[in-house]
């Protein structure tokens, strides 16, 4: 996981991010990304899509994926 506060003109939203829960069998489980934000925007991975999301704010998204990854996990995270 990176969460980069950044004034990079790459980054217009003012974050540098990457939230991954990893990979099963080489297939992403869950990622929210915006490695190229300029292109294409905040992005949300999965083993079978590629969604292209608004950004609520840092700290929304990392509730989302927290959430997310919570409901996907059998074992309890304790962030």
């Amino acid at each position: 996981m990176t969460i980069r506060q950044t004034d990079d003109e790459k980054y217009p939203c003012g974050w540098d991010y990457s939230l991954h829960l990893g990979e099963v069998g080489g297939d992403t489980i869950i990622r929210y990304d915006n490695a190229h934000e300029r292109q294409k925007g905040h992005e949300r991975h999965t083993k079978t899509d590629i969604e292209y999301i608004d950004f609520p704010g840092m700290l929304t998204l990392y509730d989302r994926f927290k959430q997310e990854a919570e409901e996907l996990s059998p074992v309890s995270w304790d962030w």
